[in-house]
């Protein structure tokens, strides 16, 4: 319990979206399902009141608005679930060593940081220098996203943030946490500016920890 509450002390929450593009479009469903139901509902209730012509009509109308929601949810992407797509191809491009779809997705600006501080020796190619080297020097058995959050400040910036566990064949497991700063480029993509790295088993890393990084771009 003491750990957790460490935890998320280093770990400042990103804002909740807007309810309504979670339900209405990023997690339809059981919008679209409660709709549905709730006009079924109505139909058999005013039907067993002789009021079958009323409540069609109602059940109709809840019924084609819940299947509307489903079909706008499944049409729309929202720029939130962009980044957070996003970042979960970073991840699996680490685990698989493939810096080419990294090299898609990190900016030429990019900076690492840890615990809020810029790393100048870590730019976007010693970084995919690290993601290429990744699997040799980690040898991962299985990485696992447990949490993402991600928020759109702007039409241009947006912000995610992740907690991943890496069991690994050549050491103990870990959990970190991580940050990425997104800015959207002149062809309407959202690169990649900023990664800061967070969390490292409940405590936050120092800048002495950059040796470790730079050992994978070797």
């Amino acid at each position: 319990m003491l750990a957790m509450t460490h935890l998320f002390a280093i770990i400042t929450p990103l804002p909740d979206p807007p309810f309504l593009q979670v339900w209405a479009l990023e997690r339809p469903l059981p919008a679209a399902i409660l709709l549905i139901i709730v006009g079924l509902l109505i139909v058999a209730l005013l039907a067993r009141r002789s009021q079958a012509r009323l409540g069609g009509a109602i059940g109709a109308v809840l019924v084609l608005a819940g299947l509307g929601v489903f079909l706008l949810g499944a049409i729309v992407t929202t720029e939130r679930e962009r980044v957070i797509r996003l970042t979960h191809q970073l991840v699996d491009a680490a685990e698989t060593g493939d810096s080419g779809r990294a090299g898609e997705i990190i900016g030429d600006d990019f900076a690492l940081a840890i615990s809020g501080t810029r790393l100048s020796q870590i730019n976007r190619d010693v970084l995919l220098g690290i993601v290429e080297n990744f699997p040799a020097e980690v040898q991962p058995r299985g990485m696992t996203i447990l949490e993402t959050q991600a928020v759109v400040s702007s039409p241009i910036a947006a912000r995610t943030q992740f907690r991943v566990r890496v069991i690994s064949n050549i050491g103990p497991p870990s959990v970190t946490w991580w940050r990425l700063d997104w800015r959207r480029g002149d062809n309407d993509e959202w690169i990649l500016d900023t990664i800061d790295w967070q969390s490292l088993n409940g405590r936050r890393p120092g800048v002495e920890r950059a040796a470790d990084v730079m050992r994978f771009a070797r």
